[in-house]
């Protein structure tokens, strides 16, 4: 890892986790063992290991916790994916009237009367033919029929 890198982590880590009046003597050395066990690291992998650790901890991070963010840098976070770009609330304004107006353009398309499918009942016995339309006007009349019968005081010869 380049120097530069280096110094530049470790500023960002000192800056935003403020250490108790530690002797300088004990930030030296803390320089020193993590110099040690993280110069290894790329530059990318080390920069991302701080802004992990700048993201998710509370107090200064030891080596082994940065070391277990530098193992994560292979994968990338869903929030590094995606555009750095956030729409202005203008943006998104726009963005709402552009698909209300393609609503309202969808909504205007005449729905076509899809025609019933024809369905034909054909008897095998006899050459006859039943479309849909007759079928429909048998069942009204059935049930007319029905009706008619119902009203009249005919017994029931089923229920003997």
């Amino acid at each position: 890892m380049k120097n530069e890198t280096w110094i530049k982590g470790m500023s960002e880590l000192a800056a935003n986790f403020p250490d108790r009046d530690l002797p300088e003597a004990v930030l030296a050395t803390r320089g020193d063992v993590y110099r040690r066990e993280l110069g290894d690291l790329s530059d990318e992998t080390w920069l991302f290991a701080v802004r992990e650790a700048l993201r998710n901890e509370r107090w200064f991070p030891s080596v082994a916790i940065l070391l277990e963010y530098a193992d994560g840098a292979g994968a990338p976070r869903i929030a590094d994916l995606l555009p750095p770009h956030r729409p202005t609330e203008e943006e998104r304004e726009a963005i709402r009237r552009g698909a209300a107006e393609m609503l309202d353009k969808i909504k205007a398309i005449p729905l076509a009367a899809a025609p019933a499918p024809r369905t034909e009942y054909r008897d095998p016995a006899a050459p006859l033919v039943i479309t849909d339309e007759k079928w429909d006007r048998a069942q009204a009349q059935a049930r007319k029929i029905l009706a008619e019968e119902s009203a009249l005081d005919v017994p029931d010869l089923e229920a003997d």
